[in-house]
């Protein structure tokens, strides 16, 4: 996948800054809710980098799994939960449709407001449903996180940021965004 480098690259950037800025023993945290595809590249990557992993759960864990789309998914799904540092129950409920939408744009939401950035992957369209990642990402900008956009099709990263889309060096603009949130937290932290 032409994403993989980049996502790595992002990674070592992102923690790189942290142990440059952070006290001892600051490490890098990735919150994803570990859906297929993407979701699973950047929590293996992460893992792979000596990130710690929190998992916003939107549904009970037997009832998210359902949505799997085979044993191997759910067994992925298994074993990079078994590696997340914590997991937040989000008490979704998945009794139909309309209440599986709600939990998903939950755990979507809870990602962005606990995040300092974000990392999408996404083709850009419209959300399919609520809670889709044009809405994650929306809210992301929304809210004044940076966004650093990695399209699924061939075209080069954006940084999403206030009203601006920088495509010109974008990752190197974000990783300075990161920075600024890492300078940020340090000042606000007691």
């Amino acid at each position: 996948m032409r994403l993989t480098p980049i996502i790595a690259h992002v990674i070592e950037g992102m923690g790189r800054l942290l142990r440059q800025q952070a006290p001892v023993g600051g490490r890098l945290q990735v919150i994803s809710p570990l859906a297929e595809g993407a979701d699973r590249l950047v929590a293996r990557l992460a893992l792979e980098h000596g990130a710690q992993l929190i998992v916003p759960l939107p549904l009970p864990r037997d009832v998210y799994a359902q949505d799997f789309s085979d044993s191997a998914s759910v067994a992925e799904f298994s074993d990079l939960l078994g590696r997340a540092t914590e997991i937040w129950e989000l008490n979704g409920d998945g009794a139909d449709a309309e209440h599986r939408l709600d939990a998903y744009a939950a755990a979507g939401f809870a990602v962005v407001d606990q995040s300092d950035v974000l990392l999408a992957m996404w083709d850009g369209e419209p959300a399919a449903g609520r809670g889709g990642t044009a809405d994650i990402v929306r809210h992301a900008v929304e809210s004044g996180k940076a966004v650093l956009w990695a399209p699924t099709v061939l075209e080069p990263l954006q940084l999403l940021v206030g009203d601006r889309i920088v495509t010109e060096n974008a990752l190197g603009a974000f990783l300075q965004q990161v920075g600024r949130a890492l300078a940020l937290k340090a000042a606000t932290a007691p």
